[in-house]
């Protein structure tokens, strides 16, 4: 078996390491930034990592390795699209280390995914 679900859960799509900083968002909203040198490689398999801490209730929700900016994307009121992009000392605001629950954003609109931007 190359994966274990649980029945309520699915795996995310694989995201391709370009970069040296991981953001993980969760479905409240909570967005976590760290270096991708703190990801292990796991040459033999082994549990997975751990990304970052989530309540009962949460979950991860999208993933994204990029460089300097990042971008959320969401939708606000009416299903409107909505998108903010995070760079420098307000990018700096979500930097913790890995496993850690990450902070809230901001934003007025339901984050549902990050990109690379």
């Amino acid at each position: 078996a190359f994966l274990s679900l649980n029945a309520d859960e699915r795996p995310l799509p694989p995201v391709r390491a370009q970069g040296t900083e991981v953001a993980c968002l969760s479905q409240a909203g909570r967005l976590l930034v760290f270096p991708l040198q703190e990801l292990k490689r796991q040459p033999k398999g082994g549990r997975g990592l751990k990304l970052i801490d989530l309540d009962a209730t949460d979950a991860l929700v999208s993933v994204a390795v990029f460089l300097h900016a990042l971008r959320v994307l969401g939708t606000g009121r009416g299903g409107k699209e909505k998108e903010e992009s995070l760079r420098g000392a307000t990018l700096a605001q979500y930097v913790n280390v890995r496993g850690r629950k990450g902070k809230m954003g901001p934003w007025g609109f339901k984050a549902v995914r990050v990109l690379a931007g």
